[in-house]
Parts: structure tokens; sequence; C-alpha cells
């Protein structure tokens, strides 16, 4: 039974005279308390969960910076938590096109390492798969979806 299905219950057993005054506000006073527990709850519940998704996120973009496993981290991740959290899915997704973009890019600059441009180029990608990952999991932490710089987009 709702809130206002109880409290209509309440009026009319007030109108009928089963209830005094007193008890009526008695009751109705009740109700509402317990109302607002429940839904006090809900939000204690959402904030948890909240929190929860922000740290997933966090880890996911922070796993980049582990050499061996850093690549399959994410995906894995990704995978097990994408239908559950929209937040989740966006962060991977970006994560996954960074890491696509990064291999393409790290193609480039082992075909043009014999010229200069490569080695530029592979410190360049050196940097920015640290820098990314870490300013990516700060954002996170404030709730920011962040959309890696030069990211081809993969995912949408």
């Amino acid at each position: 039974m709702s809130l206002a299905d109880e409290l209509e219950k309440l009026h009319q057993l007030r109108q009928k005279g089963v209830l005094s005054a007193a008890e009526y506000e008695e009751s109705k006073q009740n109700l509402l308390r317990s109302q607002k527990s429940v839904s006090s709850r809900i939000d204690e519940v959402v904030e948890d969960v909240s929190k929860d998704t922000t740290k997933w996120c966090i880890v996911m973009h922070l796993s980049l910076l582990l050499i061996v496993v850093g690549w399959a981290i994410p995906i894995i991740m990704w995978q097990l938590k994408r239908q559950e959290s929209r937040l989740v899915d966006e962060h991977g997704r970006n994560i996954l096109n960074w890491m696509f973009s990064a291999l393409i890019y790290s193609g480039v600059a082992l075909i043009t390492a014999p010229i200069f441009v490569g080695v530029l180029l592979g410190a360049v990608l050196f940097i920015a798969s640290i820098t990314f990952p870490v300013i990516g999991a700060y954002k996170a932490k404030q709730g920011i979806i962040l959309t890696y710089p030069v990211t081809l987009k993969f995912f949408k």
C-alpha cells in the first residue's frame, strides 16, 4: 500500500470517528517518519553505488599504466560492468578508443622510426600514455567523463 493510500485510510478512520484527533495526528506522523527513513535509505544506497562506480572508473583508467596486463584489465572491467552503469560504459569506450588509437599511432611511429619523425612521435605517445590515464582517473573522481585528446572513435 502506498503512502497516499495509508494516509487516506487514516483520514477515513478519523472521519468515521474511529480515531481521535490526537491518534490521527500521531499515526500520520509515524507514517511520514517511516517514509522519510525509506527515502534516506534509498539516498544512501544510491550514494554507495555512485562511489563504487566512480572507483571502478578510476581503476579502469589507472590500469592502463600497468606494463604487462594494462591493456587487458580495462577491457575486462568494461565488459563486466558496462550493462550496469552508463558511466562505466562511457569511460570504458573512451579508454578502448584510446588503446586502439595508441596502437595505430605506435605502428606509425615504428614505420617512421628510421626518419626522426617516428622517434619524436614515439616520445610524444609515451608521455601521452602516462598522462592521459592519470588525467582520466582524476576526472573520473570528479564525475567527469574525459575523452582522451587525439583519440580516434572506434566505439561510439
